[in-house]
């Protein structure tokens, strides 16, 4: 039996980020937010709200994501999960769609303010 392929965190975060610019190029025919690599995290605060996030993704699993990028990378990721450009969404799916991209881009802010 061949042994599964083992993607690394790296892996999932780039096919995350390309599957998002193919989804956000047509923001009027999403019906979902594309939902970023996920790794356990033993991060208190994480565990005590993961009911309220949009994402299963925590911040800290959001920040290593970003991290390392350069900080016109992360303009540009900011600009681009920014919640007011999801504005083209189809209502029905609007608030959950906007509401994922805003925990996106808290974090993507924070690493933009703090490089």
């Amino acid at each position: 039996m061949p042994k599964p392929v083992i993607r690394t965190f790296a892996q999932q975060t780039q096919d995350w980020i390309d599957t998002c610019a193919k989804m956000f190029a047509d923001k009027t025919s999403m019906r979902t937010f594309p939902q970023p690599p996920v790794e356990a995290c033993k991060n208190a605060g994480c565990a005590l709200s993961a009911k309220s996030r949009a994402l299963k993704a925590c911040p800290c699993n959001l920040r290593k994501a970003f991290v390392g990028q350069t900080k016109a990378a992360l303009k540009q990721q900011r600009v681009q999960f920014h919640p007011d450009k999801f504005s083209q969404v189809p209502e029905e799916v609007r608030a959950s769609v906007q509401q994922a991209a805003r925990e996106v881009f808290v974090v993507v802010d924070g690493l933009y303010q703090g490089s």
